[in-house]
């Protein structure tokens, strides 16, 4: 069986800066009160909320491969299927022996089938075989050299965390200078000469975006028949976002915060 993928670029296809801006006055305009003799500012204070996104190809693949069998002895289906996952096993590590590609076994279960009587007719046997590599190309060669032993349950991709890593690390001095400009804005708009931060907080996040339906029905119908001549697939985008949060003093250059 033969694999050709449509995959996006590595790089950031989407960057947007400062996607998402809240700002909120919560204390009136300076007040001056006396504490033991002492005059203490209670500047305003703002809450400001800043965000940067960045879509990324995911470029991780884990292919699900898959035996199953049927059959009237338990023992002797179990044995079948285990021998099949074995030598698929060997056959995937030899492939896979000068490349970085991940290779375990996954579930395995035996369960019975019942009669319209509620008696045990036949059994099931199920057990997988798991190829995860950041090596797409290689790893669905190689599943595809498995297709006389094995089916294809599912094909997920992901983003790893080393890329995740690096995006959240340029998103976070972006989500930084939003967060810096807004604070900026808040200053002149309001007529105050600078600010002071009170507090700032980072958050990260990454939603996934599958392939539609339809892709993921193409692969399905690939997957289940072994008549399919190639098996088209494409990565989806990861997005990657941190959250700039905090809350700033708004001053005038006669202040003094004590």
């Amino acid at each position: 069986m033969k694999f050709l993928f449509s995959r996006l670029n590595h790089s950031v296809s989407l960057y947007r800066l400062a996607a998402l801006f809240i700002a909120t006055v919560t204390v009136a305009p300076s007040v001056w009160a006396k504490e033991a003799g002492q005059t203490t500012l209670n500047p305003p204070i703002v809450n400001i909320q800043a965000e940067a996104r960045a879509e990324v190809a995911q470029d991780t693949v884990q292919f699900v491969l898959f035996v199953q069998k049927e059959g009237a002895e338990q023992a002797a289906l179990t044995q079948e299927v285990n021998h099949i996952l074995a030598q698929a096993l060997a056959q995937a590590k030899q492939l896979a022996a000068d490349k970085d590609i991940h290779i375990a076994t996954g579930a395995f279960s035996v369960s019975p089938r019942y009669n319209k009587e509620g008696q045990i007719s036949t059994w099931q046997a199920r057990a997988e075989l798991i190829l995860k590599s950041q090596q797409i190309d290689d790893t669905a060669e190689i599943a595809g050299k498995l297709s006389d032993l094995l089916s294809i349950a599912r094909i997920h991709f992901s983003l790893s965390d080393q890329a995740r890593t690096k995006e959240e690390d340029a998103l976070t001095a972006s989500a930084i200078r939003a967060f810096e400009d807004r604070a900026q804005l808040m200053v002149s708009s309001l007529g105050y000469d600078y600010y002071l931060l009170k507090e700032l907080t980072l958050d990260s996040s990454a939603t996934v975006f599958f392939p539609g339906p339809q892709a993921r029905a193409e692969i399905m119908m690939a997957a289940a028949s072994d008549q399919q001549e190639g098996l088209a697939v494409a990565a989806g985008q990861a997005e990657v976002a941190v959250t700039a949060r905090g809350s700033i003093y708004l001053l005038y250059k006669k202040d003094t915060c004590q």
